[in-house]
């Protein structure tokens, strides 16, 4: 399947669930005066549910890893462009011109 159509799957899918959460929510919010965003926490509040709280958590633990993953690939783009740079000044040592031609990168599968 198509990248492109994955992902517009996978966020209908997510709007669909978002409007589903905030329709369970219309009553909680008129039988407590609630106004605006609600997190979480405030949820646990009203209501008692521990889920909401253990899902707060899960969230926070799902953004870390995220966040840690982007710092990885950032520095490993960073080590290829490097890397691509020292092969062109290697070869511009032994007066192989580079800086005329262009360079074609390919991933086989």
């Amino acid at each position: 399947m198509d990248t492109k159509i994955e992902e517009m799957l996978i966020e209908a899918i997510f709007e669909v669930f978002e409007k589903m959460f905030y329709l369970s929510l219309e009553p909680l919010n008129a039988d407590n005066n609630v106004t605006g965003n609600m997190s979480l926490q405030r949820i646990y509040e009203l209501t008692g549910d521990n889920s909401f709280q253990v899902l707060e958590s899960q969230l926070l633990t799902v953004l870390q890893s995220i966040e840690d993953m982007n710092e990885f690939n950032r520095i490993l783009m960073e080590r290829s462009i490097n890397f691509v740079k020292n092969a062109a000044n290697f070869l511009d040592s032994f007066a192989f011109n580079t800086k005329n031609r262009g360079v074609v990168l390919s991933k086989e599968a």
